[in-house]
């Protein structure tokens, strides 16, 4: 660094220096840049004057004499000269506190303050200290810092927002004190205020995070600050959707013979159910469907007419399973005619190196795409996790429609906690919610944090019901001609057996072991002209894809006439959920309800045999007797 530059920088306050170029980024600028940012991505006015006073405040404490001589000795000596030791977040937060004037405002933006670079515990359960009294005892330089912030800010301008900020925290505790005492009143029980007051939390330290962390990535990058996707863009980008999903409905849904005739007046019918919701004004709904009622598409128009209405920043579809992710992603990126809108974010997803991988990476740590798909996991670690990159993605939840599929395979372990999340984004957040399955958890009331109301968006009545009667369920697993269950080679004997009757069969057992030993026996004992195939989360992403499609090309030849092959899929519970697999019969190792229910989905599944398709449950053991327990 040369003395003209040293000289340059020697009045100025420095927030950001890169030392192989020479560049400074001021303690104004970027506070600037922060809080322009933050106020543009926050998905709800009622906290925008909070997140904007926590954006003021945040970087404060590189006002500080060591804070600054750091970053002189980074421009001098280069990056290996920089102090990992110095705290720049307390002293902003302590000043905060005391222009807040108000305790539990002030304790709420302070701490996300503090949080910024890291979260801690509120109370340490070692020594009993709050957060605020640790950070008390902590020097700072506050009184050197305090004057350099007000010689950059005018104080009274910055007081007004403390106060606008402490008026929206007001507001917001009436409003939670409102809801719990609504739902004790009606005997719900729907959580803590203390909750939702955290969830609040982690909003604005999400948008605090990702203004940082974005202008921040833009000063080492040398590129200018680009806003995100503007409300009058997104707008734009849901009319056009829309216009192309009803083409792609009229076109390549309702008028395609393989995706079965005789089921589309009811499909038709459940999706202008959900069309008509989407005028209305409620915030959870519960969808209880049968497999095969196209409750991805009827959804997913749900929503894009739901966001176009109420100006919503995001649609979010979430499944546990990231088969059922890829197999849905490819059919919304067709329905919408416009991949780039559409956000795939799971771990199996498969990049080629270079831009490509590159631009994926940074869109998966915003989540700025208009549509995203992500796996359960993502967004429970959105909702709860203590790392920052995924509290950074939080404020993207808010003022969105999310559609959660398979909700049944949320962890029994989670659903307290995930009742009051849903609460939190449909109540607070201005968040619609739509809970998707064709087995829906049990919706008895619990002793505490249950769901807020939540509507049917469809009923099942009878004439559904018996639309939907694709196959008949065969409980073999306590027969005289097995007694205490079927080995290895008793199945793959049935199996062979159904193939000759139906031409098809897809097999699911509980293990990848027994799948494995089962696909080795049948595929021995079958000819050159049937199709034998294996699938399990063992598979890589690309293999378990490309056997996807082979399966699916194999069946739609196994239908046409003439054809002798037989097509035998062994599986294990991999298929179960978001797999359009249409077999005429189904051989299921004994496993729950639900196993069983959905295995069911994937036979018959468009009505497109001139049968029932069987759903037979069969008792595995190992070689031991001992049945195989469930483990995909």
């Amino acid at each position: 660094m040369n003395n003209t530059n040293e000289n340059k920088t020697s009045d100025i306050y420095l927030a950001h220096v890169d030392f192989e170029t020479g560049r400074i980024q001021s303690f104004q600028e970027h506070t600037d840049n922060v809080t322009s940012y933050a106020k543009s991505i926050c998905p709800m006015e009622e906290i925008q004057k909070l997140v904007e006073a926590a954006a003021l405040f945040h970087d404060a404490g590189k006002l500080s004499d060591d804070v600054q001589k750091d970053f002189q000795d980074i421009l001098k000596k280069g990056d290996q000269a920089h102090r990992n030791d110095l705290d720049h977040s307390t002293a902003g937060g302590r000043m905060l506190w005391k222009m807040m004037r108000q305790k539990t405002a002030a304790e709420l933006l302070s701490t996300v303050v503090y949080s910024h670079h890291g979260i801690s515990d509120c109370i340490d359960f070692e020594s009993g200290c709050t957060l605020q009294e640790r950070r008390a005892e902590k020097e700072c330089q506050e009184d050197i810092v305090k004057e350099r912030f007000f010689q950059i800010f005018d104080k009274e301008k910055i007081q007004k927002v403390c106060e606008a900020a402490d008026a929206q925290y007001v507001q917001i505790n009436k409003k939670i004190g409102m809801f719990v005492r609504k739902s004790t009143k009606q005997n719900r029980h729907c959580g803590n205020g203390y909750f939702y007051i955290g969830m609040y939390f982690r909003v604005l330290l999400s948008m605090l995070l990702d203004s940082d962390w974005t202008d921040t990535e833009k000063f080492f990058q040398n590129e200018e600050l680009k806003q995100r996707i503007s409300k009058k863009e997104i707008q734009k980008i849901w009319q056009q959707s829309i216009q192309c999903f009803e083409n792609y409905l009229n076109h390549e849904i309702r008028n395609k013979a393989e995706n079965g005739q005789s089921l589309q007046a009811v499909r038709q019918e459940i999706s202008e159910r959900f069309y008509e919701e989407a005028e209305k004004e409620t915030r959870l709904y519960r969808l209880t469907v049968p497999t095969g009622a196209g409750k991805t598409l009827s959804s997913l128009r749900f929503a894009l007419y739901r966001a176009e209405r109420t100006q919503k920043q995001h649609i979010i579809y979430v499944a546990p399973f990231n088969s059922i992710l890829s197999q849905n992603a490819d059919e919304i990126r067709r329905a919408v005619d416009d991949p780039d809108i559409v956000l795939e974010h799971h771990c199996n997803v498969i990049l080629s190196e270079g831009k490509q991988e590159k631009d994926y990476k940074k869109l998966t740590e915003t989540w700025d795409v208009p549509i995203i798909m992500t796996s359960a996991v993502h967004v429970l670690n959105v909702l709860f996790s203590g790392q920052k990159r995924d509290i950074r993605r939080m404020h993207t939840l808010c003022n969105s429609v999310i559609i959660f599929d398979e909700v049944q395979a949320i962890p029994k372990k989670c659903m307290e906690l995930f009742n009051l999340a849903v609460n939190f984004l449909t109540n607070f957040a201005e968040s619609d919610v739509v809970l998707c399955s064709a087995t829906q958890p049990s919706i008895k009331d619990l002793k505490e944090n249950n769901l807020s109301e939540c509507m049917e968006m469809t009923e099942i009545i009878e004439k559904y019901e018996e639309a939907f009667r694709r196959t008949d369920i065969v409980d073999l697993t306590e027969t005289e001609a097995y007694p205490g269950g079927m080995e290895i080679e008793d199945l793959c004997d049935f199996t062979l057996q159904q193939a000759e009757t139906f031409r098809n069969v897809l097999v699911i057992v509980n293990t990848t072991e027994c799948a494995k030993q089962v696909y080795e026996k049948i595929k021995s004992s079958c000819s050159d002209e049937d199709q034998v195939f294996h699938l399990s989360n063992k598979l890589c992403p690309q293999n378990k894809e490309d056997t996807l499609e082979t399966v699916h090309a194999a069946l739609r030849k196994n239908r046409e006439s003439g054809y002798t092959g037989r097509v035998i899929c062994i599986s294990t519970p991999v298929v179960e959920a978001g797999v359009n697999f249409s077999f005429g019969c189904v051989i299921r190792s004994k496993a729950g309800l639900d196993h069983v229910i959905q295995a069911a989905g994937r036979g018959n599944r468009h009505k497109e045999y001139p049968w029932f398709g069987k759903i037979y449950i069969v008792q595995l053991t190992n070689y031991s007797g001992s049945v195989v327990k469930t483990k995909i």
